[in-house]
């Protein structure tokens, strides 16, 4: 990706690809991005990329501790619109059962990364879900027990509206994003787990990175999700089989 001492302004379309197959992935190994944060940065000042790294450190650390042995598994992205500071986006992999566990360590973590908790900290945690129109079709199902071709869906949108919003003119067009400024960053700015990088995929011969805008299901168009057809619950079973 980018050099720590480099300046980047924007995310360029080859390393947004990376991010979208990354999420893609995610889903064919069995470990979805269903879980959405995000850390608002401000008393770290200039000091972002170090509490990222500890942050995840300490996230990774805790995941992959026996008995729960789970692979950290994430994308992240920072942004810095006009007017504001730093922000950190995350979407990684949660089993729902250890979701209130990781929700009272989560406020030690980013303490312990740097962040002051009265000053910013934590200021969006959810489930990766779909819109609210798409959510009416499957009325009382939680977000983690929709059909796996709408929970896909709603993954892609989010890395599309959140990750990719400060992408470049080839990837606003591409994904028909309307370009928002996200300031300047310095070092990288968007990345992923290791089990999700380019490596990771080639190991495996991941079928699934076709072409991406064959796959695309954007949120102005919601009515598409219900026609989604690249992913079913039955191919991605006998894929990860």
């Amino acid at each position: 990706m980018n050099r720590p001492d480099k300046p980047t302004r924007v995310i360029a379309y080859p390393h947004a690809l990376n991010i979208i197959h990354a999420a893609d992935h995610s889903i064919w190994i069995g470990r979805r991005l269903n879980r959405f944060t995000t850390i608002r940065l401000h008393s770290v000042s200039d000091r972002y990329q170090q509490f990222r790294q500890r942050y995840l450190h300490s996230v990774s650390d805790w995941l992959s501790e026996k008995p729960r042995n789970i692979p950290p598994t994430y994308v992240w992205a920072f942004e810095k619109p006009p007017g504001r500071r730093v922000h950190l986006h995350l979407a990684f992999h949660l089993p729902v059962e250890l979701v209130d566990e990781f929700t009272y360590h989560q406020r030690a973590w980013v303490t312990s990364a740097g962040v002051k908790w009265g000053e910013d900290g934590l200021i969006l945690s959810k489930w990766v879900q779909p819109s609210k129109l798409i959510r009416s079709v499957f009325p009382g199902l939680q977000p983690w027990e929709l059909p796996l071709h709408v929970q896909s869906g709603a993954l892609r949108n989010l890395i599309i509206d959140y990750f990719l919003k400060g992408g470049d003119a080839r990837t606003c067009r591409e994904f028909e994003i309307d370009y928002r400024t996200q300031g300047t960053i310095m070092g990288k700015r968007v990345g992923f787990s290791e089990n999700l990088g380019p490596t990771a995929r080639a190991r495996i011969k991941t079928v699934h990175e076709f072409r991406v805008r064959d796959r695309i299901v954007r949120r102005r168009r919601p009515h598409l999700l219900l026609d989604y057809p690249a992913l079913t619950d039955d191919y991605v079973d006998e894929v990860i089989e």
